[in-house]
């Protein structure tokens, strides 16, 4: 069941996937807790930088912020192409589903800590559960400085990425690519 599925750890994948690696901490405590993990292939992608921060008005200890449910982070990390040796900044997260507040707020202090850690300005990958539809002021701004995978690519995309679990009626984009300083999308699609 879905309990299932959000207690599934970092380490649970990795031992299905051996030839992946993956970093992340528990937004509960940098343990426990739902993770907002980057997994990727050693033999293409070197890791050479990471860390994670709390969307709270407090983002280096744990922490909710503004007016969230859940306490909510992002893992970020620098890595080398192996073959190019390009370097790029990729980060992950996932958004609070109720404080609307905490949402934008927390998607400031993603553009402001991207800011802050990526001085030698890599490119930039922002992945994860916004948990905000894709019609938002939120997202409009986002825009302006990212470009949106689903967007860019140059196949159509007409499936919704939050389908509440068989709901027809309340599809909408809430998860996203976004990415900056590449130069552009090959390939974009919502696994359902």
């Amino acid at each position: 069941g879905l309990q299932e599925v959000h207690d599934f750890q970092l380490k649970d994948i990795l031992k299905l996937c051996p030839e992946y690696s993956g970093i992340g901490k528990g937004r509960d405590d940098g343990e426990k807790g739902e993770q907002t993990s980057i997994i990727w292939k050693p033999s293409t992608l070197e890791l050479l930088e990471w860390g994670c921060f709390w969307l709270s008005e407090t983002p280096s200890i744990p922490s909710f912020g503004w007016d969230a449910k859940y306490p909510r982070i992002a893992t970020w990390a620098f890595f080398r192409h192996k073959s190019s040796g390009n370097v790029f900044l990729f980060m992950n997260t996932h958004l609070d589903h109720r404080g609307q507040l905490a949402r934008q707020e927390g998607l400031y202090l993603i553009l402001s800590e991207i800011e802050k850690i990526n001085v030698l300005r890599y490119p930039v990958v922002l992945t994860g559960d916004f948990n905000i539809p894709d019609v938002s002021m939120s997202i409009d701004t986002l825009s302006e400085l990212m470009t949106d995978a689903r967007e860019c690519s140059p196949e159509g995309n007409p499936v919704k990425s939050f389908n509440a679990w068989g709901d027809s009626s309340r599809t909408a984009d809430i998860d996203y690519i976004f990415f900056s300083g590449f130069k552009s999308c090959i390939y974009f699609k919502t696994v359902d």
